[in-house]
This record gives structure tokens, C-alpha cells and sequence, in this order.
């Protein structure tokens, strides 16, 4: 059992090793899931976001007791979330690591923000979660394979009439 172990582990040194960056069109792809997983977020599609994920893909929520298995079961999880969202409220992704770990394999660190954005277009920040996903290339594309995200403390709420969303 341990050497066992201490193979898998050396494995994945030794894929990490190999695969330090991701190739120039390896990047531009990844952020492209990202962006693409925002706009389906953005626009409540159930459909467009399962279709990010692989077929045996999971998605955990820490903090949230969420705890999902397979692309269809994660699109009932969408489903019933998009249909509980109240007007106005916006994902946004930023990408800020990515660690290949073989050729198909990518390791994608990220930060997460909910925003509530009013009528009058004014902006306030409810939520915010650091996020560690596994993507894997499917022939030409990459698809979410594990999807970690942390739930970090609340923001604080800020006067009204003031943002509280910035860069």
C-alpha cells in the first residue's frame, strides 16, 4: 500500500516536472473555459454549464455542504441554484495559477466573485470563494474535471451608494 502510494505521488512530481508551463494556446484556451464558465454562470444556462464539465466530473463547495457527482447530477445542482438567484447578481472569475501536470491534465488555481449589481448599476460584493480545479483536455477542448471551491468570510457591507467592488 505504501509503495504504492509513494508511486503515484512520484508520478505526479515527475508529470509536474515535465510540464511546468502551459504552451501559449494551452493558457488562452483555459482562460477561454473561464470566461465561457462566467457568461454561462451570467446567464443562469444550466445546460451551457454542465456541458464546462466532463461527464464524471465533481464540484464541492466547502462551507456550503455541497457535494456533487457527474455532469448530470451537477446540472440539476445548477438548475435548482440559477432558479433560487436573485436579479442582478454576477459571477466573475479571475484566473491566477495554472499548474499543468501532464500534456492533459492542469491544475487552475482561481478567486471568485459574487456581485450584486442594482438598477441603478451600482455594484456591491456578496460573496467570495478561492476555487482549485482540475481541467483535462477532451480532444480540442479542456472541461472541468474537479471543482473545489472555499468559501471565503463574508464582505463586510459597505455604505449605501458606495461599491464595494474594485480590482
Amino acid at each position: 500500500m505504501l509503495r504504492g502510494g509513494l508511486m503515484a505521488v512520484l508520478l505526479l512530481v515527475a508529470g509536474s516536472l515535465a510540464a511546468s508551463e502551459p504552451s501559449p494556446e494551452d493558457r488562452a484556451a483555459l482562460q477561454a473555459l473561464v470566461e465561457r464558465s462566467d457568461a454561462v454562470w451570467n446567464a443562469r444556462d444550466a445546460n451551457g454549464m454542465a456541458a464546462l464539465y466532463s461527464a464524471n466530473a465533481t464540484l464541492r463547495i466547502i462551507g456550503r455542504d455541497v457535494a456533487v457527482n457527474g455532469a448530470s447530477a451537477i446540472h440539476d445542482y445548477f438548475t435548482r441554484s440559477f432558479a433560487g438567484l436573485e436579479p442582478g447578481m454576477r459571477h466573475s472569475t479571475r484566473l491566477t495559477g495554472l499548474h499543468p501536470q501532464s500534456d492533459d491534465v492542469v491544475l487552475a488555481d482561481a478567486h471568485v466573485r459574487l456581485i450584486r449589481v442594482d438598477a441603478d448599476g451600482a455594484e456591491t460584493l456578496v460573496r467570495e470563494f478561492t476555487t482549485l480545479t482540475v481541467a483535462v483536455r477532451d480532444g480540442k477542448q479542456w472541461r472541468l474535471s474537479a471543482v473545489r471551491a472555499v468559501a471565503l468570510p463574508r464582505a463586510q457591507t459597505q455604505t449605501p451608494g458606495t461599491s464595494t467592488v474594485g480590482n
